[in-house]
């Protein structure tokens, strides 16, 4: 058994902001004041639970992926080798905005320890979980809305419980797709409208010096 540090469980709390009250955590990121032990020997699990999205959307079918991006070494995160490249340090963490940002920047080293899918309630459930930090992320959403990839700790606080969790609860944030004719492209994806700006630009020349000509030759 492991002592564990303050500044370990806070983020761990932060990582339940987009959580339900019902959930594992609360929206709070204080506790109390004696480190609570872990024990790294103990498995667990994530319970995902979607919520209506709009209408005409389903929660069946969701496919999820899930990786340990983290373990816990004498009380602090650790991050495994494929994600140490992020220079990530999740021990800083305390903000839900840093954790949404840490999550999106893990997708891009992101691999997989495993897979689950919703079923019609919208709820997946992934098993036999060692201690540790996960990234899950939706890689097949169906009928559904687009899924924001969360973060998410075993154990984590349960302030109503009065104890570290080791069954753990999320709700993913998610939100209605955008329609790829109104999404602005920028970057290199820009080169089609410039273009169009300069075909534009080159067909006023074009009919200037027409007109031009026109006027000439009718004197």
């Amino acid at each position: 058994m492991k002592k564990l540090k303050m500044r370990w469980i806070l983020p761990v709390i932060a990582m339940l902001i987009c959580s339900m009250p019902v959930c594992a955590a609360n929206r709070n990121i204080a506790l109390p004041g004696n480190p609570q032990e872990v024990d790294n020997q103990e498995k667990g699990s994530i319970e995902i639970e979607l919520t209506d999205g709009s209408a005409g959307t389903s929660k069946e079918g969701v496919v999820f992926q899930y990786d340990k991006v983290a373990e816990v070494i004498d009380g602090e995160y650790k991050l495994c080798s494929e994600y140490e490249k992020s220079g990530i340090d999740l021990n800083v963490i305390e903000r839900a905005e840093e954790l949404d940002q840490a999550a999106k920047t893990f997708c891009r080293y992101r691999l997989a320890d495993g897979t689950c899918r919703t079923n019609a309630d919208g709820k997946a459930v992934m098993e036999d979980l060692e201690v540790g930090v996960y990234l899950l992320y939706a890689t097949e959403t169906k009928r559904y809305e687009e899924i924001t990839p969360v973060l998410i700790a075993i154990p984590t606080w349960g302030e109503v419980q009065g104890d570290m969790l080791y069954d753990v609860k999320v709700i993913p944030k998610h939100a209605p797709r955008i329609p790829e004719r109104e999404i602005v492209k920028t970057g290199d994806s820009a080169i089609p409208y410039r273009l169009t700006g300069l075909v534009i630009i080159s067909v006023s020349v074009v009919l200037a010096v027409c007109y031009k000509k026109k006027q000439y030759n009718e004197k």
